[in-house]
Formats: C-alpha cells, sequence, structure tokens
C-alpha cells in the first residue's frame, strides 16, 4: 500500500508539466546547496593551509556567520517574497565568497 503510494508520488513528479518547471529545477537547487556542507566539512583544513592561528575558534565564527543571515531571511520572507530573498542571499553569498577568496588568495585571512 505505501509503496504504490511512494511510486505514484514519484511518478506525479515526473509528468511532463512538472518535470521542467518544478521538478528538475528544485533537483538542481537541492544539489548545488549540498555543496556548503562539503565547504563547512574542510573548512579546517582551509583555515590551516592559509596558516590561520586558531582555525577552531575561526572555524566557529565562520559557522555562527549564518545565523544573522537565517533570521533576516526567515524575518522577511513573507514581507518581501521568497523569490526576492533567495535573489539577494545568493548574491550576497556570491560577494562574500569571492571576498573570502580573494583574501585567502592574497594571504589576509589570517586573523
Amino acid at each position: 500500500e505505501h509503496v504504490t503510494q511512494a511510486v505514484q508520488g514519484l511518478r506525479n513528479l515526473y509528468k511532463p508539466e512538472l518535470r521542467m518547471s518544478t521538478t528538475i529545477p528544485l533537483q538542481l537547487i537541492w544539489l548545488t546547496l549540498s555543496f556548503g556542507s562539503g565547504l563547512c566539512g574542510w573548512i579546517t583544513t582551509i583555515f590551516e593551509n592559509l596558516n590561520v592561528s586558531d582555525i577552531y575558534f575561526t572555524s566557529l565564527v565562520f559557522s555562527a556567520s549564518n545565523i544573522p543571515g537565517n533570521i533576516i531571511a526567515s524575518l522577511y520572507m513573507d514581507k518581501i517574497g521568497r523569490n526576492t530573498v533567495l535573489k539577494w542571499s545568493m548574491i550576497l553569498s556570491a560577494v562574500s565568497l569571492m571576498i573570502f577568496a580573494n583574501a585567502a588568495g592574497s594571504g589576509k585571512a589570517s586573523p
């Protein structure tokens, strides 16, 4: 019974009217978001290679920096809309990663 319902649900997700408009774009978003977990898993190694003095404290700060963004996104999600929040989140994330990469490349990442 449950297996049949699960299979029917999967078939519904891949119907032509949903496949290109919803299912595949959501799968691509999920795939790209999962790379963030990989970055967090390797961040101590990255900081170590950059000769950061206290890699664990810096990793804690790096991880805790997500909290303000999550709070701001949750507060403004209904006020300005999901698409606007998502677009600005992606833009600001890209800018901050470019700044981080530039600092790492120039050797200025040590606190």
